[in-house]
């Protein structure tokens, strides 16, 4: 198996230089045509003074603004695709909403690779809630970079969360392109003392034939937040990537997240890979 196409998210912020390279090194190695994606955002008027007091001028130029900066974002990238030796690969300029535009745009893709959200960091065009609503609404899996590191390597020594359900299912097997390549997968289960464990050999013999070597299954006894047992068990195992099932819904305009994907989505300190 193999991502015939991905798409990565340029916004021309700090992480974006990182999040490209992680991109251009995975089209490379899987032989992907590689999509370089700038939303342009959309102007908002501030609600206290009201669309119609806005000169028709300053939204034209303001709109135009933001095309030139997002053609100068693809610019950079088609210019460090070439240095890479990408053969396939383009930029597009798309004037929408930046989760809008990467929704739309990766259900065409078989890899969104995206970047986490800095809770901390001024607001922007940018939607703060952007890895949520694309993980739980392109529907292809997401690769989510963190906004601080550098990831010279992704799925070497890979950990997986397997819980037996639909979403974590569905993960493992839009992770399958990179765990066939991993020196090392760590399937992580938790469950309670009251628990029984769950049984593995039906996955142990799947993944087997998918080819994916050298996998461990590990049994967690454990009360924590499954979010923050990946993450201690992440940094224990050194490992490059996390894959697991992405769950929650939209309610009206609020995104509301299952435990572990919020975890993830806030603390994460290695790349996440979500699947919904």
């Amino acid at each position: 198996m193999a991502y015939h196409t991905i798409v990565v998210h340029l916004d021309g912020g700090a992480n974006s230089a990182v999040r490209t390279g992680i991109a251009l090194r995975l089209a490379r190695e899987h032989g992907s045509h590689l999509i370089g994606l700038a939303p342009t955002g959309e102007v908002e008027v501030p609600i206290d003074i009201g669309a119609a007091l806005i000169e028709p001028g300053y939204l034209i130029a303001t709109r135009h603004h933001l095309r030139e900066a997002a053609r100068l974002i693809c610019e950079e990238f088609e210019a460090q695709a070439k240095a890479a030796g990408l053969s396939s690969y383009e930029s597009r300029v798309d004037e929408a909403d930046h989760a809008a535009s990467v929704i739309a745009q990766a259900r065409t893709a078989d890899l969104a690779v995206i970047g986490q959200t800095d809770r901390d960091a001024p607001g922007g065009l940018v939607n703060r809630d952007l890895p949520e609503r694309v993980a739980l609404g392109c529907g292809r899996p997401v690769l989510v970079i963190p906004y601080v590191g550098r990831y010279e390597t992704i799925g070497h020594r890979a950990l997986g969360a397997w819980n037996d359900s639909r979403e974590s299912a569905r993960a493992f097997a839009d992770a399958l392109p990179l765990l066939q390549r991993s020196h090392r997968l760590t399937v992580l289960m938790q469950r309670t003392p009251q628990d029984p464990a769950l049984p593995t050999h039906g996955l142990e013999a799947w993944l087997t034939r998918q080819g994916v070597k050298t996998v461990h299954f590990a049994h967690e006894v454990s009360t924590l937040d499954v979010g923050d047992l990946l993450l201690s068990r992440a940094a224990d195992l050194e490992a490059d990537l996390i894959v697991m099932g992405a769950w929650g819904h939209s309610r009206l305009a609020e995104w509301v997240l299952g435990g572990a994907t919020r975890t993830l989505l806030e603390q994460m300190t290695v790349p996440v890979l979500m699947a919904h």
